[in-house]
């Protein structure tokens, strides 16, 4: 497999380049972070960040299942 296929072949499958999958999966990745170190406070806790990191999962599940949607349209 060539070296420019790895890096393009799973961005090109929800219609996207590779730049801007970067910038998606860096927003997921500092909202996981920020939904984790939520979820930690709110154990310890509990009155705090009540529905903090269920809102951001929730709220990252749908907009992966419309990315998918998307790149199923047009293939």
């Amino acid at each position: 497999m060539k070296l420019k296929k790895l890096f393009t072949e799973h961005p090109a499958s929800v219609k996207e380049t590779y730049w801007q999958h970067l910038a998606v999966a860096t927003i997921y990745s500092f909202k996981m972070i920020f939904a984790g170190l939520a979820c930690f406070i709110h154990a310890i806790f509990p009155f705090l960040f009540v529905h903090t990191a269920s809102n951001l999962v929730m709220m990252m599940a749908k907009h992966i299942e419309e990315r998918q949607q998307r790149g199923s349209k047009h293939t």
